[in-house]
């Protein structure tokens, strides 16, 4: 799909799910309402007013909610609005051809003697630990920054926002489940104000911004806090869907070539994952239900500069030894569980979000990086891992403090790109009939998943515009260009922003003229 044709669909099917109105009795135009929201606290004796809304008013229909996650875990949960069955992240829209069961925010710190993680979902026994309050006025809230828009407010930043507050400070395990020690949930005290926001523009089709204020309502400083985004994406049509959570790749692109050509390199830092090799028909070639898009996440904001970033993935499994996930020799521990992937407890998530790794890709498992300081795998079963599996990962950064009071910022693009698969065959050759993963990573097309990334770090801050005035539009590259008059100039091509969020939709900086 083209992004440089800047095509806006006035589009009003604006999905979402659950019994109630789609528009919460919370006023989006009382921006105090969010400060009077409750706490959940242990005595809370009515149910969390939960809900699922989906994003559809582009190409990707993306399920949000207000308890921390995004997906719909295939639709288990329903749509705010039509109370369907809701996407969960489906590519394109409303062909069932899905790329996501359930992803969440996973936040860690210290506070005071105690290492404590609270999770939106904990990707193993479905424990959820962050929850809307009960009223009326706990639920989604969907704007629009279109006048034509029922649901129209000058402050809407998209065709499509929904916000939501929640918190991590109900610590009934009848809602927050247990631990696999049977530990209970012990809250960090948090309070989330999470925005989404989508485009209907073409080159804005294949991604959704989610905006995070995180505040520490409790009376105690948090210490070495970190921020993480989980992805279980388990990628298949619906009508294949049976085993669909067995054979998902997972990775990290730092960069792409960038649109300005002259050997330039867009730095897209995408932790991706997508099918294996793209659920070919029955008769070995891609059809309606096959699945050769890719998906992922990466971080717009962060709530300071300079912070340890990880990259973790691992692959679940009830059998220790295909529970399985890269380790540094130096970051060597024992979880506990027989396994070295799903990360049980606070304490061992905790590690995960701060080991400072950086995860080689799925698909070379089946190499040992061991002179470069990685624990080798198990040559009995790491094959099996390269071809796929039930493969989760988390992103994270850290540390950094969040007083008592005191907020922080954070920021993700969730993208999507199609035709990451171009040949059924590449997959069997590579990966089954031998083992080559270099060959076959050399298959995919990271284009399109990696110029909607670049696009959605445009959108969030737009390249070339000094949004806060301080006479700095963002950095540039001068490229020299030719014209047909022999003369040389210096074309200047803006490849970020200033640092200022925007989320606003706006044309790509022009290509150099050739």
């Amino acid at each position: 799909m083209s992004k440089l044709t800047i095509l806006v669909a006035v589009t009003a099917i604006l999905v979402s799910v659950s019994t109630s109105n789609g528009r919460s009795l919370h006023d989006p135009n009382d921006n105090s309402a969010s400060e009077r929201i409750p706490l959940f606290k242990s005595t809370a004796t009515r149910p969390p007013n939960q809900q699922v809304c989906v994003h559809n008013a582009n190409n990707m229909y993306f399920s949000v909610t207000n308890f921390g996650c995004f997906g719909s875990m295939i639709g288990y949960y329903h749509d705010c609005e039509t109370n369907k069955a809701a996407p969960s992240c489906e590519l394109p829209g409303g062909t069932d051809q899905n790329y996501l069961w359930i992803g969440g925010l996973w936040i860690g710190a210290r506070s005071g003697i105690d290492t404590l993680v609270s999770v939106a979902h904990d990707g193993w026994h479905s424990n959820f630990e962050m929850w809307p309050c009960a009223e009326d006025v706990c639920g989604l809230v969907k704007t629009s920054n279109r006048p034509s828009d029922p649901n129209y407010d000058e402050d809407a930043k998209s065709d499509l926002d929904f916000t939501a507050v929640y918190t991590d400070t109900l610590d009934d395990p009848q809602w927050t489940g247990n631990d696999w020690n049977k530990a209970g949930h012990n809250p960090l005290n948090l309070r989330i104000t999470q925005k989404s926001y989508s485009w209907s523009a073409n080159y804005a089709g294949d991604f959704v911004l989610i905006d995070y204020s995180i505040e520490n309502v409790g009376s105690s400083d948090l210490e070495d806090v970190y921020l993480g985004i989980y992805v279980d994406a388990e990628a298949g049509h619906l009508s294949r869907y049976a085993f669909c959570h067995l054979d998902d790749l997972c990775g990290f692109r730092e960069t792409y070539p960038s649109r300005a050509g002259h050997g330039y390199l867009d730095t897209i830092a995408l932790a991706y994952i997508a099918d294996d090799n793209g659920d070919p028909g029955s008769g070995g070639e891609y059809d309606f239900a096959s699945v050769r898009s890719a998906t992922g996440v990466r971080v717009m904001r962060a709530p300071v500069e300079d912070l340890r970033v990880s990259f973790n993935w691992w692959i679940s499994n009830s059998a220790s030894q295909f529970d399985w996930g890269p380790m540094m020799e130096s970051n060597r521990r024992n979880f506990g569980t027989g396994g070295q992937g799903t990360p049980e407890g606070d304490p061992t998530k905790y590690y995960l979000m701060n080991n400072g790794e950086h995860d080689y890709d799925q698909m070379f498992s089946g190499r040992s990086f061991a002179d470069e300081g990685w624990l080798p795998p198990n040559s009995a079963i790491s094959e099996i891992i390269a071809r796929g599996g039930d493969t989760r990962f988390v992103l994270s950064m850290g540390p950094f403090d969040l007083q008592s009071g005191k907020s922080l910022p954070f920021t993700i693009a969730y993208v999507a790109g199609e035709e990451f698969h171009r040949d059924h065959r590449n997959f069997d050759t590579y990966m089954l009939q031998q083992y080559n993963p270099e060959m076959f990573y050399s298959t995919l097309d990271f284009s399109d998943v990696a110029e909607n990334a670049v696009w959605a770090s445009w959108v969030y801050d737009n390249p070339g515009v000094d949004t806060d005035g301080d006479g700095d539009a963002g950095p540039f590259w001068e490229i020299e260009d030719t014209l047909p008059t022999g003369e040389v100039v210096i074309d200047t091509f803006y490849y970020a922003g200033d640092g200022a969020p925007d989320f606003k939709a706006a044309t790509a900086p022009p290509p150099p003229a050739l």
